[in-house]
């Protein structure tokens, strides 16, 4: 089928440009989530096999390791530049705890007892839980971001979509590399593998990273440097195939951080809380003093994050026969994490708050998979089993000696079981992928709430909690998730695809409860959606190649969870309490194109409109739908990207020059309507990188970069506790950063 280029043309032109993806379709796949050549292939794993791009009826954005790097993506902070609709953020607990937004959905506390909407697959083993994760980006194969309801084949709690990031695999050959960043901040970054063949069908390879820089905010009285980065980490991974059919990996990584936390920044004060009377004056210069120098702070307390992470797992497959496969993937993960950050983000005492967490979770999943000429399939067991316990403490000006710790020693079980297929319908090109996944919850927590050895958590009648001081609960939940996908190959170029879902996120208990009304546990979230697709790689000809991916979708959520936080009258801790408070609906498009108009040239790009909107929300009793916007959510994201390569050398040397550039709208700060500082103003990047390549065809490379070139001061994140406390703040974003690196291969 021959497309028109005036056509194609007109219709990528309406689009923002985005993240390089220089690969182009051929019949045969390379490895998974790869992106080689421009003669090769982008091969996914979005529906738990190795598939073209272009085949999967998924909205999905798959980036190899070398892109990353050549684009100057190094943690997982970075990955909003390469990605639509998907926003990540530093959360309060730090720098290395980041947070992920999604098709309009969210989730900022990291508490146990709150599942996440995004969730973070490591070589095919869901982390439940954030900590420790920003630094993991070293020795990648390849990143793939899913969007929309992953529930299928992807578990519970993937409702906005699901992140999965594959290491790089040992092979039978000796090499490996190293790199050397320095910028400013006094920033020291080495990374490197080394991947070692043990003996016929045995490879081992090793990889680590070190990262030092101080912070860029600088307290106005003590001169402490917050948002610094302080961390190290190593990769094991062991690969043994004892025969042709059989191969089974290890994986084995560490992380541990120490950084100057991150600085709590406050942008708004609300003058109608009476308690704030005597000292909004104070308040309100530093307000003034934060927007006049927007790398500067005050905190009554230095911010402090410390985090250390163990991950194991295991992947094993033995092909029983050539159309049959079995598969195992078991996973543990422990996490222990200390931070501490100052609540009201200014010099004076008005509540001191830290964190701290040790959880243990363990994953096994076992699938069966076949495939045929006319029907491939999968069919799955899934066990889930994450415990430990999630205390913060809090200590007021009015008794400054006397913790008053709140949270929860909590367990989450889930079971569940899952299939899915696709029928091709002869050489007609349509196809119909159906699945379904049922699965069990069971949460169970025993709450505590105390100030100094007292209890304060009292139930309705009064009565005190006696000593422990804990409340305990247990609640479970059922819930199906299904998909139904219709899709069109018309040729080799060109796909579309309708698509419905339901997902489910499940519903929980509360962390820090003050009564027992406060500790009523909260529903399942649920989500029906409904997204058209299309799909485009081709040649128009002349060596202008464009590859376009379009996405619009539009997503019911029932009992969708909120969480509002307010300082407690009874214990004065900040608590964060969910409720189901709404019906809503979520719509959105999404666009990804990249043009090749000659050799060397690329320019690609990507687009995000989304639209959330309340259709109820019953808050304190009464409906405010029409008068609450959805918090934490910009209704537009772009990024834009142009790229020029060109021989800088007879031997293989490459210089490519990189210029990148990235919006965000504005969003609102809060779950709820609040009276001042609401909108978070939105902001826009630019980023410039230049590379030389295997210069003189030694292996050896050399890069300059640059990010925010013009130092633009935003808020990465916010609360907004104005209608409570009576403050709000802020997280800044970086500034300008720049560095040299020098990176050898071989």
């Amino acid at each position: 089928m021959k497309i028109s280029a005036s056509i194609l043309l007109q219709a990528a032109s309406g689009i923002a440009l985005s993240t390089a993806m220089p690969a182009w379709a051929q019949n045969q796949p390379a490895s998974a989530g790869q992106v080689l050549g421009d003669s090769e292939d982008i091969v996914v794993t979005a529906r738990r096999k190795e598939e073209r791009l272009i085949d999967v009826p998924v909205a999905v954005t798959a980036k190899s390791g070398e892109a990353l790097r050549a684009e100057g993506v190094q943690t997982l902070l970075d990955l909003g530049r390469v990605a639509p609709s998907l926003t990540v953020s530093q959360s309060p607990r730090g720098s290395n705890t980041p947070s992920f937004t999604m098709r309009g959905q969210r989730v900022i506390d990291t508490s146990l007892v709150l599942d996440p909407v995004v969730v973070n697959y490591f070589n095919e083993v869901p982390f439940m839980r954030p900590q420790g994760l920003n630094a993991a980006l070293f020795d990648i194969q390849s990143v793939q971001v899913l969007r929309g309801p992953q529930g299928t084949l992807f578990g519970r709690n993937t409702t906005g979509g699901a992140v999965l990031v594959t290491t790089v695999q040992p092979s039978d050959a000796m090499e490996g590399n190293f790199e050397t960043t320095v910028g400013n901040l006094r920033l020291l970054d080495v990374k490197g593998a080394f991947n070692i063949p043990l003996a016929e069908g045995a490879a081992l390879r090793i990889a680590g990273t070190i990262r030092t820089r101080d912070g860029f905010m600088r307290d106005r009285q003590t001169k402490f440097d917050a948002n610094s980065q302080n961390y190290k980490a190593v990769r094991a991974t062991l690969k043994l195939e004892p025969t042709m059919d059989v191969t089974s990996t290890f994986y084995a990584n560490y992380f541990q951080s120490e950084d100057h936390g991150t600085a709590n920044v406050i942008y708004a004060v609300n003058p109608a809380i009476a308690s704030l009377g005597p000292v909004l004056p104070t308040l309100s210069a530093e307000v003034a003093a934060n927007r006049a120098d927007p790398w500067s702070f005050s905190n009554n307390d230095a911010p402090l994050e410390t985090a250390r992470t163990y991950d194991f797992s295991n992947t094993s497959t033995i092909d029983l026969s050539d159309s049959l496969t079995l598969k195992n993937v078991a996973g543990y993960r422990k996490i222990n994490s200390f931070s501490k950050w100052d609540i009201d983000g200014s010099s004076l005492f008005l509540l001191r708050f830290k964190g701290e967490s040790h959880i243990r979770q363990f994953s096994e999943e076992l699938q069966l998979q076949g495939n045929s000429r006319a029907f491939d399939w999968i069919f799955g067991l899934f066990y889930f089993n994450e415990k430990g316990s999630d205390i913060a403490t809090s200590n007021l000006p009015s008794a400054p000696a006397v913790d008053r710790p709140s949270g929860v020693y909590a367990k989450n079980i889930s079971y569940s079981a899952f299939a899915s297929g696709t029928y091709r319908f002869g050489e007609t090109g349509l196809s119909l992928n159906l699945g379904l996944r049922y699965t069990h919850d069971k949460k169970v927590s025993n709450g505590l709430q105390m100030t100094g050895s007292s209890c304060t958590f009292r139930l309705l009648d009064g009565t005190v909690i006696a000593p422990p001081c804990l409340f305990h609960q247990e609640v479970s939940f059922n819930e199906p998730s299904w998909l139904a996908s219709l899709n069109y190959k018309l040729n080799d170029e060109l796909m579309i695809y309708a698509s419905h879902r339901h997902g489910y996120r499940a519903g929980g208990l509360q962390s820090r409860a003050t009564t027992e009304a406060s500790a009523i546990p909260y529903d399942p979230e649920k989500v029906d959606d409904v997204e058209l697709g299309l799909k485009l790689d081709t040649d128009l000809g002349g060596g202008t190649k464009l590859r376009l991916n379009l996405a619009a979708y539009q997503a019911w959520y029932k009992d969708i969870q909120r969480q509002v936080s307010f300082i407690s009258p009874t214990s004065g801790t900040l608590v964060s309490s969910i409720f189901n408070a709404a019906r809503s609906r979520i719509r959105g498009v999404e666009a990804e194109a990249m043009l090749q108009p000659l050799a060397g040239l690329s320019i690609s790009g990507s687009f995000s409109y989304t639209d959330p909107k309340y259709r109820s929300f019953i808050n304190n009793g009464v409906d405010v739908a029409a008068i609450t916007p959805f918090g934490y959510i910009p209704k537009y994201t772009a990024n834009a990207q142009i790229s020029y390569a060109f021989p800088a050398d007879d031997k293989g040397g490459e210089i490519v020059g990189t210029a990148g550039y990235r919006y965000q709208s504005r969003y609102y700060s809060a779950d709820v309507v609040v009276p001042v500082g609401g909108y978070i103003d939105g902001w826009d990047l630019v980023n410039l990188r230049l590379d030389y390549n295997n210069i003189g065809g030694s292996g050896i490379g050399l890069s300059a970069y640059v990010t925010n070139l013009f130092n633009k001061a935003y808020f990465a994140y916010a609360t907004n506790l104005t209608a409570s406390s009576g403050y709000a703040t802020g997280l800044r974003g970086d500034p300008r950063m720049y560095g040299l690196s020098a990176r050898f291969e071989f």
